[in-house]
């Protein structure tokens, strides 16, 4: 689990080796891999949320396209919080899993 924002929001997120940029589901992304998801990163509700008005595509082997907008916001793991740090808000997830998968 991490945090990301102030006040935190909570996400459950997979750590990817195999890519730099960490990312969560942005309240604003419509497809259905998104919507299926009980947390959504809202940049409007974080007092520390920085937008750099940039954006990252990632493109994963199995298919998978993540589209992000790229923020600096605090982010927590294990109660330990770093501030500016730099992550992805996807705006568009799509090919990743099925129904009952969570990001």
């Amino acid at each position: 689990m991490i945090n990301t924002g102030t006040p935190p929001q909570t996400f459950s997120v997979v750590f990817d080796t195999g890519n730099s940029l960490t990312w969560v589901p942005a309240a604003e992304c419509h497809t259905p891999e998104c919507r299926q998801q009980s947390h959504l990163y809202n940049s409007n509700s974080s007092s520390t949320a920085v937008n750099l008005h940039k954006k990252q595509s990632i493109k994963y082997d199995e298919g998978v396209c993540i589209d992000a907008r790229l923020y600096r916001d605090t982010i927590s793991v294990a109660g330990l919080a770093v501030p500016n740090q730099l992550f992805g808000s996807a705006y568009s997830v799509k090919g990743l899993g099925g129904p009952s998968y969570r990001m």
